[in-house]
């Protein structure tokens, strides 16, 4: 065990925007430690291919701001408009 993380499998991962065709995405749950502004870089044509219902970003909050001060939330909604 290291850094109090426990491996229990594996999981793949992709960009969202290399996932496939065009589909309903019914839930998507995003808890990536303060990364959210890179995932949402590899996100930028998901948003407009496919139609999400339901969207959970979990913020870690000391990490709220992005490097040209701008708040990772408002980074987001530009992303996803």
């Amino acid at each position: 065990m290291s850094g109090g993380f426990v491996m229990r499998g594996e999981m793949q991962i992709m960009r969202l925007d290399d996932v496939g065709p065009p589909r309903d995405v019914k839930a998507l749950k995003m808890d990536v430690e303060g990364h959210e502004p890179f995932v949402m870089r590899g996100a930028k044509n998901f948003f407009s291919r496919h139609t999400v219902w339901f969207m959970v970003i979990e913020f870690n909050g000391p990490i709220l701001r992005m490097p040209d001060g701008r708040r990772q939330v408002d980074f987001i909604i530009d992303v996803i408009k």
